[in-house]
């Protein structure tokens, strides 16, 4: 564990991770977007991996076979249907989804934000309005499973929807207007996955196990692996 301190503490790791970050910044800025669907699709099967509403507005995200990720957009058209579509629906699902494939429109204004490219380096090229989603397979992963059970055991709270946005960066059940209020005050970062909330987390971990009586070796080894696993369990 000295050797490794050492070696955490020189200052050529930190440059050549930081060459290796502005590498990697600089291909994907200038790489060139593809994707297997286009205009005329209309239809995708794949696993659900986000899930968000809001009132009579279903978003999803779908990520097929090949790794590709689409938006999914679907209006209910009943109270009944919303609530049953949303007790059928859970993380890692297999669905197919009808529709018409549309993309974002590109930024009107030069030099400002654009969307449409933030989503294409995200593998994300296209939108689906759709019309029919039909459950191909409820079978579920192992990842997906802990994830729902984390997610359920959460909702089970009254301040659920706030232990989401603070654990696992999910920000679903929480009214728009009152995520705007944080932003307009200046603690909406408060509610984002970040380096130093992982970096916290661990630390106490570390404390715990000292005082616990587990050696340096076993100590390190076991933060390591639970950052490992929240890294899979706040990704989408």
């Amino acid at each position: 564990m000295i050797r490794l301190r050492k070696i955490l503490l020189c200052d050529f790791v930190y440059y050549i991770i930081l060459a290796l970050v502005v590498i990697i910044t600089l291909f994907r800025l200038n790489m060139d977007y593809f994707s297997k669907y286009s205009l005329d699709s209309n239809s995708i099967c794949g696993v659900i991996v986000k899930i968000t509403s809001d009132g009579d507005l279903l978003n999803l995200d779908i990520k097929d076979k090949s790794g590709e990720v689409v938006k999914v957009n679907y209006y209910f058209d009943t109270l009944d249907e919303k609530k049953f579509v949303l007790n059928t629906l859970k993380l890692g699902i297999t669905v197919k989804i009808d529709g018409e494939f549309y993309r974002v429109k590109e930024r009107s204004v030069p030099n400002t934000f654009d969307y449409r490219k933030y989503l294409e380096r995200k593998g994300i090229y296209f939108y689906i309005s759709a019309s029919k989603i039909e459950v191909v397979s409820d079978s579920i992963s192992l990842f997906y499973k802990i994830k729902n059970f984390i997610i359920d055991y959460f909702d089970s709270f009254k301040c659920g929807a706030y232990l989401k946005i603070l654990i696992l960066g999910i920000s679903d059940d929480v009214d728009s207007k009152i995520l705007f209020g944080y932003r307009d005050i200046g603690v909406s970062h408060l509610f984002a996955i970040s380096g130093t909330q992982v970096t916290v987390v661990a630390d106490f971990l570390l404390l715990v196990l000292r005082k616990i009586g587990v050696k340096e070796k076993g100590r390190y080894f076991i933060v390591n692996l639970f950052v490992t696993f929240y890294l899979f369990l706040t990704a989408r």
